[in-house]
């Protein structure tokens, strides 16, 4: 395989949003450019991530008819394009980002014989609320992507421990490896400039206030709607709270409906998309992660750093996320009332604002073991 100075790479990924996924695409992109790498990113859409990777100077493809939904005849195409692309760049490494993009991909990147071919798998879409028949097509997708990968990531043990737990997984078993995510050093905004920020995007004064926060994307899976209903009991007791999601998504009408049907619009505020949104993670008194299911959470690392209180669900890896950390608590998911109880516990205890780092936490951890997965 060529040197790292004329190695390439084409990231593919299926959504150009700004979710965990994307971040990690964005991350490993920047990071691999300013190491000499030559770095193409193709997706679907024109969203966040285009021009954050071209503000890095990193070349982009936009691949029409890519989306996250099942679509014969446009996956199809999708497809077709994907061999065009990998034979005109003739990349050395092909990283897959997704399910979709990682069946697709990888059966097209094998078509064209390239050289390594990589699935990163961020999380596991069969563990959100479908049906069984979709449930085992999208089991049989990570199946499809894992065989004609190389080497597929898991960004948690958990992860990997459900991929082996599809039936028939024996035929990959020892395809998949784990490479944790990790995360940059984030220039943080002091707490005061935060909270002045989150008073202004709100219009409300927040003056002794305490801000329960979130980063997520407004999508089903993400559990929002159930902290909105934990911020209706909540709220009860304790009036001088207020309830902030930085982030956008298709579910924004539903949990505005949401929101108001339970007087709740003086207290929970969605802000929308955020750029850099984890800058303003000091301003919150306690980070909330309602998710159903998390593969990792880049936002739990990011709250870490950040030092402050977390209250998240027990599920997926965001156990192995945060381990050792001493600022937290977790909840069962979808349970409304312990998901309250345990907010209102934390919420009342009294930490100092500290950063406690893990090596296993950092960019460059994740970045050079990925590069190791890079190589035959």
């Amino acid at each position: 395989m060529n040197s790292k100075k004329q190695k390439k790479v084409l990231q593919i990924i299926t959504k150009s949003n700004f979710g965990g996924a994307q971040k990690y695409v964005y991350e490993l992109s920047k990071k691999m450019k300013s190491d000499g790498y030559n770095i193409v990113a193709a997706f679907g859409g024109d969203g966040p991530l285009k021009e954050k990777l071209q503000n890095e100077d990193v070349r982009t493809i936009e691949i029409e008819s890519l989306h996250r939904d099942i679509n014969i005849f446009s996956d199809f195409k999708v497809f077709w394009k994907i061999i065009k692309i990998i034979k005109k760049e003739k990349p050395d490494v092909v990283h897959l980002n997704s399910s979709k993009v990682g069946a697709i991909g990888s059966i097209a990147a094998r078509f064209c014989f390239t050289p390594r071919i990589i699935f990163t798998i961020h999380g596991l879409a069969f563990n959100e609320d479908r049906g069984i028949i979709s449930k085992n097509i999208i089991k049989l997708i990570y199946l499809i992507a894992i065989f004609y990968s190389h080497k597929s990531i898991a960004v948690s043990e958990n992860v990997k421990k459900n991929i082996l737990e599809i039936p028939l997984s024996f035929i990959i078993k020892n395809k998949v490896i784990v490479i944790k995510n990790g995360i940059d050093e984030i220039d943080f905004i002091q707490r005061n400039e935060s909270r002045d920020f989150i008073s202004n995007k709100i219009g409300q004064n927040i003056d002794n206030k305490k801000i329960i926060g979130t980063i997520a994307e407004l999508h089903q899976i993400k559990g929002i709607n159930y902290l909105i209903d934990a911020a209706k009991i909540i709220t009860k007791k304790e009036l001088e709270l207020i309830f902030v999601v930085f982030g956008e998504g298709d579910e924004r009408k539903e949990l505005e409906k949401h929101i108001n049907e339970n007087n709740l619009n003086d207290h929970f505020y969605l802000l929308g998309f955020v750029d850099n949104a984890p800058k303003y993670l000091k301003g919150v008194d306690l980070f909330v992660l309602p998710s159903l299911y998390e593969a990792l959470a880049l936002v739990i690392l990011e709250a870490k750093q950040a030092g402050i209180k977390i209250a998240a669900s027990n599920t997926g890896g965001i156990p192995e996320a945060i381990s050792n950390y001493k600022k937290v608590t977790l909840f069962e998911p979808k349970n409304v009332d312990d998901m309250s109880e345990k907010i209102c516990s934390i919420i009342k205890k009294d930490f100092e604002l500290s950063n406690e780092t893990n090596s296993d936490d950092s960019l460059d951890t994740m970045y050079r073991k990925t590069i190791e997965a890079y190589s035959k």
